[in-house]
């Protein structure tokens, strides 16, 4: 398990069973998982994102997760965990399903068949509806502008998902 705080930011999976998951946090432990694209591909009986044994009451365990976005997995955003045993904060998240907290969306992504994960020009329901985390918030002293290409988000009109339109 881990002990500590977790920045999971600007990252992109595909073909994934399980891209991001979390299981046995200890006390006082703070996962902070920001801006992420997780696409299942063909392999869609997995999970976009799992938290998974992460509660015990009276823990003081931590999740900020902002700016996800989950597709084509059966289950976008997988909460075995109660997550109201946690000190959880969920914002501007999306999935195909709409699982768990998620907005459901259908994209397009720019190039889908050639892995290019990008916001297509039709993914008009996201673009400019993520948190703007360039500052730091209430939740975390952490602070970035940057997607996963090194392009500076706009400050007030963040992208959800790893990469800005």
């Amino acid at each position: 398990g881990i002990s500590g705080t977790a920045y999971i930011y600007n990252n992109v999976a595909y073909g994934c069973g399980t891209a991001i998951g979390f299981d046995a946090a200890h006390n006082g432990s703070t996962f902070n998982v920001y801006n992420n694209t997780v696409v299942a591909g063909t392999y869609t009986s997995g999970y976009g994102y799992r938290f998974d044994n992460i509660y015990t009451s009276g823990y003081n365990v931590y999740l900020n997760f902002f700016n996800n976005i989950a597709y084509n997995h059966n289950t976008g955003v997988s909460t075995a965990s109660d997550l109201s045993l946690l000190h959880v904060t969920f914002d501007n998240n999306f999935s195909s399903d709409g699982s768990n907290g998620t907005t459901a969306v259908t994209l397009s992504f720019a190039n889908a068949a050639s892995y290019d994960y990008h916001l297509g020009a039709g993914d008009t329901a996201i673009v400019g509806k993520g948190t703007d985390l360039s500052a730091p918030n209430i939740e975390s002293d952490f602070k970035f502008n940057e997607d996963a290409d090194q392009q500076t988000r706009p400050s007030g009109s963040w992208d959800a998902g790893a990469d800005q339109h």
